[in-house]
């Protein structure tokens, strides 16, 4: 609302400017002439006084335009500019745009966050995650996080990682149960994320831990213990849709001989190669091994023993110690301009959503209160609207909840517009015969009904119709009253035929026969 506020500001001073510049140029110059005149018969001295005063103020009024105008065109530059680097990539931005593109978002929320605190929402999980964010951004902390089918090794090598058994697993299922985190002794400011198995779709709670471990990763470690998966190589697309740098290592490489080692982390390369460097793909072994050998003695004879072998994981560390020293602060970078706004859409969103359940909640007020008034005093023809008062006054309420101005006199215009609109779609003048038709045949498929009178059927109709008209509004309102794909009748029936569907008149019917017989009987006249 606010930037088409300010758009339409900014055309209207456009148009006053040049009504006053048209204004000077044509009838200006005859009163300075005028006036010189009448000043040079007190002397040559006063006329030309009087030219030099209204030469300095038309050099003030032309100052002063220049800057209105000067203002008006860098703020639209900036408003553009601010929307053009939204569809940037990182990787198209300079270091300072992307830290005033972070600052910008993290503005933006905090300012959402105070209309959702105003909508009535909780806001408590929003400044959690606008504190995460400050905080890394603050401390410059890399993550490392590591994604992996069930048992593929990934806790193991993240322990490799590290030097020490810090990522345990659940001895049951053998799999990582939530999100853990330590820092790195390999890097300054880095920290490893172990998080639940690829393959643990049974568990939402997981997979969410999942999700959103991938979207804070800095840069993403997929442990492989063999072939890649259909579920990892799907892991590996949502990764790259969103630009996180990738390493890929195949773990347990003593499953494998030398040849198929070789040949399966090939295959693997050219299989990722659209997301991930062939450099980037290792092989590692993340537990010690035992293998055996046979020793020959000095006497010929021969002697078999176990060797214990320790974890290989050299050259993935290498690997990756060197993609952070190269690219770390890029990375880094990235990752907070991606985050800060995915943040500020998130709060946008919970707004969105937080004002579209107030509204719903106000429709579901007023339509029982029309069917109320339909049901106890059934007439032969009611309003479309249920009422003027009861619609008018919830479009009102409709209309505050969106912060859009309308007065009384617009909406009940609006609500005769409608009412044409309704008669247009069911092509008949006799509207409410039609839309009573429609909810007994809906409500015949509604078991436990039986038989109702024709006031409480009445009753529903006017429900219905008082529904379809707040979510026209609901629709209008959200799009900041601008006219709506094919016009307000082009809204209007695609609202009709939502909530003419059967199964959502059985469901008011379900949710309403009691609400409209509480209603009717006077317990709630508010």
């Amino acid at each position: 609302m606010l930037q088409r506020f300010s758009k339409t500001l900014n055309s209207v001073l456009l148009v006053v400017m040049a009504v006053v510049v048209a204004y000077v140029l044509i009838v200006f110059p005859g009163y300075v002439i005028d006036y010189y005149h009448k000043a040079a018969e007190f002397g040559p001295v006063f006329g030309y006084l009087y030219l030099a005063e209204v030469s300095l103020g038309a050099v003030i009024i032309v100052a002063v335009f220049a800057r209105v105008l000067f203002l008006l065109i860098r703020s639209t530059r900036r408003k553009q500019k601010r929307r053009d680097q939204q569809t940037l990539d990182a990787s198209q931005m300079t270091e300072q745009q992307i830290e005033e593109a972070i600052e910008s978002q993290l503005t933006e929320v905090e300012q959402v966050s105070k209309d959702l605190e105003s909508a009535g929402a909780d806001r408590d999980e929003l400044d959690t995650a606008v504190s995460v964010l400050e905080h890394k951004r603050q401390t410059q902390t890399l993550e490392i996080i590591a994604f992996g089918t069930i048992s593929s090794g990934k806790s193991a090598l993240l322990n490799a990682l590290c030097g020490r058994d810090v990522f345990q697993t659940n001895v049951r299922g053998g799999t990582t149960t939530t999100r853990n985190e330590v820092p790195w002794p390999g890097g300054d400011r880095v920290v490893l994320v172990d998080t639940p198995g690829i393959g643990e779709i049974d568990n939402e709670a997981h997979a969410q831990i999942a999700r959103e471990s991938a979207h804070n990763a800095d840069l993403v470690l997929l442990v492989l213990d063999g072939p890649l998966r259909e579920s990892e190589f799907e892991t590996l697309k949502v990764l790259g849709s969103i630009k996180k740098p990738l390493h890929v290592c195949l773990n347990k490489t003593d499953w494998y001989g030398d040849q198929q080692k070789q040949d399966l982390v090939r295959q693997i390369a050219k299989q990722v190669r659209p997301w991930v460097d062939s450099r980037d793909v290792t092989m590692v072994q993340a537990k010690p091994i035992s293998q055996e050998r046979v020793r020959v003695r000095q006497d010929g004879t021969e002697e078999r023993e176990t060797l214990d072998v320790p974890p290989d994981i050299g050259v993935l560390g290498r690997r990756m110690l060197g993609t952070i020293d190269r690219d770390g602060r890029d990375m880094l970078l990235a990752n907070l301009l991606l985050r800060s706004r995915a943040l500020a859409d998130d709060a946008r969103e919970q707004v969105q959503a937080a004002l579209d359940k107030r509204a719903h909640q106000i429709i579901n007020l007023y339509m029982w209160r029309a069917g109320a008034v339909a049901a106890v005093i059934p007439m032969p023809m009611v309003d479309v609207a249920a009422g003027v008062t009861i619609s008018t006054k919830m479009v009102l309420e409709l209309a505050r909840v969106y912060r859009q101005e309308i007065d009384l006199k617009t909406a009940e215009q609006m609500l005769k517009e409608m009412s044409k609109n309704l008669v247009g779609i069911l092509g008949s003048h006799a509207v409410t015969p039609v839309i009573g038709s429609l909810v007994g045949s809906a409500l015949k498929g509604v078991p436990g009904i039986g038989t109702l009178s024709g006031g409480v059927v009445q009753g529903l109709t006017q429900a219905l119709v008082t529904r379809w008209i707040g979510r026209v509004f609901i629709e209008y309102f959200k799009l900041e009253m601008q006219p709506p794909k094919g016009g307000l009748a082009g809204l209007a029936r695609r609202q009709w035929e939502q909530v003419s569907q059967a199964r959502e008149i059985a469901d008011i019917a379900k949710a309403g026969l009691a609400e409209l017989r509480r209603e009717g009987s006077g317990e709630d006249q508010g």
